[in-house]
């Protein structure tokens, strides 16, 4: 998914890095010459004294000039989680097709507009 935005790609990589940063995000590696951040966020949800389930998206972020006063902001995530119980079992799972809220999030995170549902 992609978003454009009016400012150039140096303010908008650094405006993405200080986004990412500020809201706790973990930040795998940034690269402003090639436009290039990767990231990753954990959250947990539904979890009970006997389960534990953490979800643990990645992404790459690519900053690129569209034209003279514009920037493309590109999103590529993978969803993964674990899961575990209090007999010490574990399950694990990865999903290529990220559902749209994941991209939502990411998108109100940085504070850029919200995607359609296409990618």
């Amino acid at each position: 998914m992609s978003d454009l935005v009016t400012t150039n790609p140096e303010a908008t990589f650094d405006r993405i890095v200080g986004k990412l940063f500020d809201n706790n995000w973990i930040i795998l590696s940034a690269n402003q010459p090639l436009g290039l951040i990767t990231f990753r966020y954990q959250s947990e949800e539904n979890s009970s004294r006997s389960r534990s389930h953490v979800n643990v998206l990645e992404g790459s972020i690519l900053v690129k000039a569209e034209t003279a006063t514009s920037t493309r902001v590109r999103v590529a995530l993978t969803l993964s989680w674990q899961e575990s119980f209090a007999d010490h079992t574990f399950q694990t799972g990865v999903r290529n097709d990220v559902p749209a809220e994941w991209y939502k999030l990411v998108f109100d995170t940085l504070g850029l507009s919200a995607p359609s549902t296409s990618k």
